[in-house]
């Protein structure tokens, strides 16, 4: 949920990183590495991200040409059903690879 100092909108990371598409430990990885520019910080230290930077950092996800991982449409879906196909599959894994140990 947006948060307003002063009359403007800011995001949180987690609300960012939903938004454009990624993980929030990308988010961060690209403003580390100088990918994105980063962004003040509320009185806590914590990111807040306007929406003109949110645009910014929209714009930067797209130049990349396609999801930033193979599983990105699946975990960033609004689908429940594509989200439960996910954790059926993890949890079949798990069990395949326990049943493998002696």
């Amino acid at each position: 949920m947006p948060k307003a100092i002063d009359g403007v909108e800011f995001l949180s990371a987690g609300e960012v990183a939903e938004t454009v598409g990624v993980h929030r430990l990308t988010l961060l990885r690209w403003i580390r590495e100088g990918k994105i520019q980063d962004v003040p910080r509320d009185r806590n230290g914590w990111r807040i991200f306007s929406l003109e930077a949110v645009a910014d950092i929209k714009a930067y996800a797209f130049s990349l040409g396609g999801p930033v991982s193979r599983y990105q449409p699946t975990l960033f879906s609004r689908s429940t059903a594509l989200k439960s196909e996910l954790v059926l599959v993890a949890r079949a894994g798990k069990v395949a690879a326990a049943s493998k140990e002696p």
